[in-house]
C-alpha cells in the first residue's frame, strides 16, 4: 500500500498478526518536580546574536526560555496568566535560545543558536499548541521575524531563510555572507513584508540588505567603518542600524544613510509607538529619543544602570536593577518610579498588556550567575504598583545521574538538580529485579556557614557503597563559578538501607584556584570513605598557572572528619593539563594506587587505611610510563601496567607484598589517527584473562591479554569493515551462562549511528547482532541509550539509561531489557538519488529500499535518512509490501519511518528535497535501517547506505 505525506506524518499498510519484538521489561526514569527557572544572562543588543529569555502572547500568556535545573535540556515553558503551565517542552541541547516567539495559536517558535557560529548547533523549532513538536529545521539562526500569515524568517550570520510556519519547509533562502569573522547581524520586517538583514562581509565591514517577501534583493548597503552592528528597527520610511558606537538611519527606498548619531556601546534601541516611530535609545547611563528626520536629540533623560526598556503603546517602561519607571515618551518626564521590594533584579521584559495592566518578568540578580526563580508580576501602568504576583506551577525535570550496581543487586542512582533555592543531591536505590524505587533522598546542599551560593560545576556526582553506607562526591562552585578560590568538594555519606544522610564533609584548601577534580570514592567495610582530589594551585616558580596538587583523604565513618590526608608534591606539568585524581582500589581496608604518589612514584602503591603510611611500593616498571589503572583478579591479586611508545608491559602483583609473580612485555604500536577510537570497557574473564576492545582503521577489534604469565596477546577484527562506516566496540559483557557479548557501534562518519548487542562464538567471532540503541542524527529524535550495568540472566540486560522523548525532559534512569531473540534474519538497505551533481535551488529526488529476509515477522523496525539540506521533503511516499503499518515522519526535514514487515517484505520511501546553498562541496545523504531488539542479524553493514554528492558553489544566492 502507498500513501502520500503532506503534513509531516503518513501511515500506510495493515497490521501484522503476532509480530515479533522485544524491548524494555521496565524502566524507571529519574525525574524531579520544580517550577521552571531562568538562566542568568542579559539579553544582548546587536551586534552579537541576541539571547531571549521570555516572549509575550496577545492572550496574556508568557513563554519562558528557561534552563532546566540539571542543565540536560533547555526548556521552553508556556505559562498562563494565573501561573498554570499550558505546556513545557524540553530540548536536549546546550546552546542558548537566541530568539523566541509566542505564537498566537498557543504554540511557540524558538531559535537555538551558537552565538558565534552558524553550524549544525543552530536550529529552529516550532512547538504546537499542545506542546508537541510541530517541526524542526537545522538552519542558520539567531534572529526570527514573522513576515505575514503563514511565513516566518530566520537569519544567522551567513544565510536568510524564509519558512512555511505550518510545515517548516524552506520557501526561499539567500546567502548573506561567507566571511568567517565579524560581529554583524540582525533581522527586521516592515509592514509590507520586506525583510532587512545584516551580515558580516569581511575586511572590517558589514552589509545590510533589503529583500521583498519573495526573496528579490532590492538593495544592498555596505558599512565600511565597522564590522560590529546590524539592523535593529524599521520605522516610517527609515531603517535604523547599529554601526559600532553609532545609530544610523537608512532610507528604506535605497539604503542610503540619512544621518548618523553617536550613542555609545551596548545601546538598546526601540521605536516610539506614535506615527513618527522615532528611535528611543537606552544606554547604561541614560535614555534618549532621537528625531527621525535628522537624528538630533528630541529629549534626553539621565538614568543610571538601565538594563531594559519596553514600549507598550503610550507607556515607555525603563527597568534598572533596583527599580522600574514609566517615562512620558513625548518628553522623557518620569511618570512614576517604583523600587523593587525584594532586592536587586535582572529584568527580562514587560508585555501582554491588558487594559492598564501588563505582565513583567524578571529574576533575582543576587544569585547571578546561576539559575534562579522567575519573578512574574502584573503591574499597574498608571502607578507602577504590583497588582499580583504569580507563582509558576512545577513541571518535571530530568536528572543527570550516575548509576552503579550495588553488591546486593540494587542500582544506586546519584544525580544533582539545580533549583531556585540552590542545588540538591538526588540519590535513590532501585531494585534491580523489579525496577521498584526502594528509597529516595532529595538532599538540599547547604555550604558550611552559608559561606557561598553553591551551583553545580560538574553535574554528575560520583557514588560508591561500602559497609552500610553510600558515599557520594560532588564538585560545586560559588554561583556556577570555579575561580577566585570558590570551588568545593562535597563528600557525604548516606545510610545504605534507607538513604538517610549520616554526615557531610566540605573539602577545600585555602590556596585552591579553580574547580577541583575528584575521584570516585571508595568506602571500607566500616563506612570510612577514601577520595582523591586534584586542586589547581599557584606555582612556586614559573609557569604562573598549571601547577597542581593531588591529595588522598580518609574520612571517618562516624562524622566525615578527616582522619588523615596525604598531599603529594606540587606538579608543574603542562599548563592546562589536569592530573588524574587517581582511581582507588580497596584492599582489606587499605587503598592501592596505580602510579603511586608524585613524591613516591611507583608502579603501584599500597597505602595503609589506618594512618596513610605506605605499606609497600612496587617498582617493577620503574623507568616506564606507569599505567593509570589496576585490575583485580578473582584470586585477589592485582595486575599493574607500564609502557613506552612502542611497547606495553603488565605484571601480576601479590597483594600482600607488592612483589611481581610474573611480568610480560609485548610490542605495541599506538594508533592516533582518526580511525582509532581508543579503548572500550574491558572484561576480566573467570580464569583471569582480559578482553579489551579497541578500534583500528575504523574497524572494531578485540584483544585477549592472557594473565597466566605466558605473555600471549591475541588480536582479531570483528567481522568486516565498511568504507562508509566507523565501527567500534564500547564494552564487553558476560552473561551468567558464560556467553560473551559486545556492544558494537556502527556509525556514519557524520550523521547517525546504531548500537548492537552481539554475541561471540568460542573463537571470538560475531554471531547475531541485535539493535539496542540508535542515534538517528537529530536532537529531536526519541532515543534511550542503555549503558550496560550487568547481564543478570541470559537474555536480560540491566542498564543505566539516558532517554530523550520530546517534549518530556531528557533524563537518566534504569531499565531492564529483554534481549531474547524472536526472529533471525537480515535487513538490507539501498539509497539512490536521481543525480549526484547538484546546485542550489535544484530539486533532488531520492529513493530508499529496505528488504527483509527472516524466519519470523518483525514489528517496530526503523528507517532513517538524513539529508544535507533542511529545506523540507516534497512528495514523500511510503510503500510496504508483505508487511504492516509504515509511519513516516518528515517534521525535521529528514526521513523517519517506522514499519512492520513479514519475511520477504519490502519498504520503499521516496521523495524529493530542494538543494540549499552549502559551504561544503561534498554533502552526503546517509541512511540507516535497524530492527527491534528481538531481531538477530548476522550482517549489519548492509543496514547502512550513503550517497556522496558534488555541489556547485557558484549558485550562491548573492544578487548584487
Amino acid at each position: 500500500m502507498k500513501a502520500i505525506c503532506c503534513a509531516g506524518f503518513i501511515v500506510a499498510g495493515a497490521a501484522l498478526a503476532n509480530p515479533a519484538g522485544a524491548g524494555e521489561i521496565w524502566r524507571n526514569d529519574f525525574v524531579v518536580s520544580a517550577p521552571p527557572t531562568l538562566d542568568a544572562f542579559v539579553p544582548s543588543a546587536a551586534p552579537l546574536k541576541p539571547a531571549a529569555a521570555v516572549a509575550f502572547a496577545d492572550g496574556g500568556d508568557v513563554v519562558y526560555g528557561a534552563l532546566a535545573p540539571n542543565a540536560l535540556d533547555v526548556e521552553v515553558v508556556r505559562v498562563r496568566a494565573d501561573g498554570s503551565v499550558r505546556w513545557s517542552f524540553a530540548f536536549d541541547t546546550t546552546v542558548a535560545i537566541a530568539a523566541l516567539l509566542a505564537d498566537g495559536d498557543g504554540g511557540a517558535t524558538v531559535a537555538y543558536a551558537d552565538p558565534e557560529d552558524d553550524d549544525r548547533a543552530n536550529r529552529i523549532v516550532h512547538v504546537g499548541a499542545d506542546g508537541q513538536l510541530g517541526w524542526s529545521r537545522t538552519l542558520p539562526s539567531g534572529w526570527l521575524a514573522r513576515i505575514s500569515t503563514g511565513r516566518i524568517a530566520s537569519a544567522g550570520r551567513s544565510r536568510l531563510s524564509v519558512l512555511d510556519t505550518s510545515t517548516g519547509d524552506v520557501i526561499w533562502q539567500r546567502v548573506l555572507s561567507r566571511a568567517s569573522y565579524g560581529d554583524a547581524g540582525g533581522l527586521v520586517v516592515d509592514a509590507a513584508s520586506n525583510l532587512y538583514v545584516s551580515a558580516p562581509s569581511g575586511n572590517g565591514a558589514f552589509r545590510t540588505l533589503k529583500y521583498d517577501a519573495d526573496g528579490t534583493l532590492l538593495w544592498s548597503a555596505t558599512t565600511t567603518d565597522s564590522d560590529r552592528g546590524g539592523v535593529v528597527a524599521v520605522g516610517t520610511g527609515t531603517l535604523y542600524v547599529r554601526a559600532g558606537f553609532d545609530v544610523r538611519a537608512l532610507d528604506v527606498a535605497d539604503g542610503n544613510v540619512a544621518w548618523s548619531s553617536f550613542v555609545g556601546d551596548a545601546a538598546i534601541v526601540r521605536l516610539s509607538a506614535d506615527s513618527s516611530a522615532e528611535p528611543i535609545v537606552a544606554t547604561a547611563s541614560g535614555i534618549t529619543r532621537l528625531v527621525a528626520g535628522d537624528g538630533t536629540t528630541r529629549w534626553n533623560k539621565p538614568l543610571a544602570d538601565i538594563l531594559g526598556i519596553d514600549v507598550l503603546d503610550d507607556a515607555l517602561l525603563v527597568a534598572t536593577s533596583s527599580r522600574r519607571a514609566r517615562l512620558d515618551p513625548d518628553n522623557g518626564a518620569i511618570v512614576w518610579s517604583a523600587v523593587y521590594g525584594d532586592g536587586p533584579r535582572l529584568p527580562l521584559g514587560v508585555g501582554a498588556r491588558s487594559g492598564n495592566e501588563a505582565r513583567a518578568i524578571a529574576r533575582p540578580a543576587a544569585t547571578a550567575p546561576g539559575i534562579a526563580r522567575a519573578i512574574d508580576e502584573r503591574i499597574d501602568l498608571a502607578s507602577g504598583a504590583t497588582v499580583a504576583s504569580t507563582d509558576v506551577a512545577a513541571i518535571d525535570h530530568g536528572v543527570d545521574a550516575t548509576s552503579v550496581l550495588d553488591a546486593d543487586g540494587r542500582v544506586l542512582d546519584a544525580g544533582a538538580s539545580q533549583h531556585a533555592d540552590g542545588p540538591r543531591l538526588q540519590l535513590r536505590a532501585i531494585d534491580g529485579a523489579s525496577g521498584t524505587e526502594l528509597w529516595r533522598t532529595n538532599d538540599a546542599i547547604a555550604p558550611p556557614g552559608n559561606a557561598f551560593a553553591p551551583a553545580l560545576s560538574r553535574a554528575r556526582p560520583a557514588v560508591a557503597s561500602g559497609g552500610d553506607v553510600v558515599a557520594v562526591v560532588q564538585v560545586l562552585g560559588d554561583g556556577g563559578l570555579c575561580a577566585s578560590n570558590a570551588a568545593w568538594t562535597r563528600v557525604a555519606a548516606y545510610a545504605r538501607a534507607d538513604g538517610t544522610r549520616r554526615w557531610v564533609s566540605w573539602l577545600r584548601d585555602a590556596d585552591a584556584l579553580y574547580c577541583p577534580y575528584a575521584s570516585e570514592p571508595v568506602a571500607d567495610a566500616t563506612g570510612n570513605t577514601f577520595v582523591s582530589i586534584v586542586t589547581l594551585v599557584s606555582c612556586p616558580v614559573a609557569p604562573s598557572l598549571g601547577c597542581q596538587r593531588r591529595t588522598l583523604y580518609k574520612l571517618a565513618a562516624a562524622d566525615g572528619a578527616v582522619l588523615w590526608r596525604h598531599d603529594e608534591a606540587v606538579d608543574a606539568g603542562i599548563e592546562g593539563l589536569v592530573l588524574s585524581p587517581a582511581p582507588l582500589t580497596l584492599v582489606d581496608g587499605d587503598v592501592v594506587l596505580a602510579g603511586g604518589f608524585l613524591d613516591a612514584p611507583a608502579t603501584a602503591l599500597r597505602v595503609a587505611g589506618a594512618d596513610g603510611s605506605i605499606v609497600w611500593g612496587s617498582h617493577v616498571f620503574d623507568g616506564l610510563r606507569p599505567g593509570d589503572t589496576l585490575d583485580r583478579l578473582g584470586d585477589g591479586s592485582l595486575v599493574a601496567y607500564g609502557g613506552t611508545d612502542s611497547s606495553y608491559s603488565w605484571a601480576r602483583l601479590d597483594v600482600a607484598t607488592g612483589n611481581a609473580t610474573w611480568t610480560n612485555t609485548v610490542s605495541w604500536v599506538p594508533c592516533y589517527d582518526a580511525g582509532c577510537n581508543g579503548y572500550g570497557a574491558s572484561l576480566i574473564l573467570p580464569g583471569g584473562d582480559k578482553i579489551v576492545p579497541f578500534q583500528r582503521d575504523y574497524a572494531p577489534w578485540l584483544k585477549r591479554q592472557h594473565n597466566d604469565g605466558s605473555g600471549t596477546v591475541d588480536e582479531w577484527m570483528l567481522g568486516e569493515s565498511s568504507p562508509i562506516l566507523s565501527s567500534s566496540v564500547s564494552q564487553v559483557l558476560r552473561d551468567p551462562d558464560g556467553q560473551l557479548h559486545v556492544y558494537l557501534r556502527r556509525r556514519h562518519r557524520f550523521t547517525g549511528s546504531a548500537t548492537f548487542l552481539a554475541a561471540l562464538d568460542a573463537q571470538g567471532a560475531l554471531l547475531g547482532q541485535q539493535a539496542v540503541y540508535a542515534y538517528d542524527g537529530d536532537l529531536t529524535d526519541a532515543s534511550s541509550y542503555p549503558a550496560p550495568l550487568a547481564m543478570p540472566a541470559a537474555n536480560r540486560l540491566l542498564a543505566h539509561t539516558v532517554a530523550t522523548r520530546l517534549p518530556s525532559p531528557t533524563t537518566a534512569g534504569v531499565a531492564l531489557y529483554d534481549t531474547s531473540v524472536t526472529a533471525h534474519g537480515n535487513l538490507a538497505l539501498t539509497l539512490d538519488a536521481d543525480r549526484t551533481q547538484v546546485a542550489a535551488d535544484m530539486p533532488l529526488a531520492f529513493h530508499l529500499h529496505v528488504t527483509y529476509a527472516g524466519d519470523a515477522p518483525i514489528a517496530g523496525a526503523r528507517l532513517v535518512a538524513n539529508l544535507p539540506w533542511a529545506s523540507g521533503i516534497a512528495g514523500a511516499t511510503c510503500a510496504v509490501q508483505s508487511g504492516g503499518d509504515c509511519t513516516l515522519d518528515t517534521r525535521t526535514g529528514n526521513v523517519r519511518a517506522t514499519f512492520d514487515l513479514a519475511p520477504g517484505g519490502t519498504v520503499d520511501v521516496s521523495g524529493s528535497v530542494r538543494v540549499l546553498d552549502a559551504d561544503g562541496e561534498t554533502p552526503a545523504m546517509t541512511a540507516t535501517t535497524y530492527g527491534p531488539t528481538g531481531l538477530s542479524e548476522s550482517d549489519t553493514i548492509d543496514n547502512f547506505a550513503r550517497v556522496d554528492l558534488i555541489q556547485s558553489l557558484f549558485v550562491d544566492g548573492f544578487d548584487d
